[in-house]
């Protein structure tokens, strides 16, 4: 019973002990109650301190998962007053430990990329596996740390270690090492626990960062979904359409051509018939794009090499561009392969370049670049898909009208300049055949559409 307790309850003079039953003066107790804190009591105040920082460091996203490991380093350093604590994770082989993040106390420094294979020392692995800590007073002897001794712990200076393995669904994932600089140091009990705690607030670090990314993948995912039944919608109801349509435009057509070539006409019934048939012909190409759009099975897929397929078309896309504008096509002839139509992909490329040169009214560069894809958490593409690139610097695109881009009849050039369907038709493309497209857009910076495919064997 505390003598606080013991005040609050009994307000004697006198109170006596439950365990010698004699009087004990109350001033005695007064005296107990106001002394000092004791090392003990001050160390479980900065460690409670240090778990409450930990529990209060939010994980808003997945680039602040290193921020968050930066304070959880710097927080347990201070708490433990211990000059090196990293976060290490194991491969998914179990084969490699690598670290995400080091701080060091003295130097206030963070570092990050130090690899260590775990058959150079199978003891300490067995020790995190068997589900223990490794309190190391004298790291280069203990039985668990010792195997680290020539290639770690000597060029390092560490005479003890304190580490503490991170669990996720039951199964050991990293450590995090506190690592005494000097000579032997024995760990406290209150020490282990706290690292401990550290540890388990990694792991729920972890744990937030891996949510986050399923939760942003999710709404990515949603996303295109939406977008796929939008275009499946208006695919439908141009296959309905169009067909009609088209007939109709045949018989306008006709009779248009006819009223021009009659002589008996006079000039200005022969002047509307020509604008008959120039609105005509654009409706004709208009259908077309209906068409193409309702179309959802590519034509006649085959492999070939992406750059050289580039190569194939690039005198089409440079008559598409005009004389104001060059294209230039970048990317080494080792790209790789894909599957797919190669008329879709001059379609493609041809829709990108007029879309390129539209937005560069004074003419330009338009760089058409090749290469392999970087993983994209996003687009769910990765290194075994190929990426193609179309770049301008023209007038660029905000954020509502990058939104927007894509769907069907949405466009922002003048009445009659265009049909708002052929990036609409890039959409569907890019999606028969598997692959993922992204838009990077300023205003007055310019547009890059980058385009994933997926890469395939070259044929043999």
């Amino acid at each position: 019973m505390s003598p606080r307790f013991v005040r609050q309850v009994y307000p004697a003079k006198l109170v006596r002990t439950a365990f010698r039953g004699r009087a004990l003066p109350l001033s005695s107790l007064r005296m107990t109650a106001d002394a000092p804190p004791s090392e003990a009591d001050a160390r479980r105040a900065v460690f409670e301190s240090a778990r409450l920082a930990l529990a209060r460091t939010p994980v808003a996203g997945v680039e602040s998962l290193r921020e968050v490991l930066r304070r959880v380093t710097e927080i347990s350093a201070r708490a433990i007053q211990v000059e090196r604590v990293g976060v290490w994770t194991l491969s998914a082989d179990r084969s490699v430990l690598r670290c995400c993040e080091l701080y060091e106390l003295s130097k206030n420094r963070h570092s990050a990329g130090t690899v260590l294979h775990a058959r150079d020392f199978p003891a300490y692995i067995r020790a995190l596996e068997e589900r223990r800590d490794v309190p190391a007073d004298d790291a280069a002897v203990h039985p668990a740390t010792h195997e680290l001794r020539d290639t770690y712990l000597i060029p390092l200076g560490i005479g003890a270690m304190l580490d503490a393995p991170i669990f996720r669904d039951g199964r050991v994932i990293g450590v995090v090492c506190h690592e005494h600089v000097g000579k032997s140091r024995t760990w406290r009990p209150d020490e282990r626990d706290f690292a401990g705690s550290v540890a388990d607030m990694v792991a729920l670090k972890l744990e937030a960062k891996a949510r986050h990314e399923a939760e942003e993948l999710l709404r990515a995912s949603e996303a295109q979904l939406v977008e796929a039944q939008k275009m499946e919608a208006v695919g439908r109801l141009a296959a309905g359409v169009a067909h009609d349509f088209n007939n109709l435009l045949t018989i306008v057509i006709a009779n248009a051509h006819h009223i021009a070539r009659d002589r008996k006409a006079s000039s200005q019934i022969a002047e509307q018939a020509r604008q008959i048939l120039e609105a005509s012909n654009r409706s004709v190409e208009l259908t077309r794009e209906l068409l193409q759009l309702a179309r959802r099975t590519p034509r006649a897929p085959r492999v070939f090499d992406l750059v050289e397929g580039v190569k194939a078309i690039l005198g089409i896309l440079r008559t598409a561009a005009g004389p104001a504008h060059r294209v230039e096509l970048l990317g080494g002839a080792a790209a790789g392969s894909v599957f797919m139509d190669r008329s879709q992909l001059e379609r493609l490329l041809v829709n990108l370049v007029v879309n390129a040169r539209d937005a560069m009214p004074d003419g330009g560069t338009i760089t058409l670049r090749v290469g392999e894809a970087s993983p994209s958490g996003e687009l769910g593409a990765s290194r075994d898909h190929l990426l193609l690139e179309v770049i301008d610097t023209g007038i660029g695109m905000d954020a509502t009208t990058r939104a927007r881009i894509f769907e069907p009849f949405f466009t922002t050039k003048l009445r009659g300049q265009g049909t708002g369907l052929g990036l609409s038709i890039v959409y569907q493309i890019v999606s028969d055949f598997g692959g993922a497209i992204e838009v990077e857009s300023e205003l007055a910076r310019g547009t890059t559409f980058r385009i994933h495919l997926p890469r395939v064997a070259a044929p043999t």
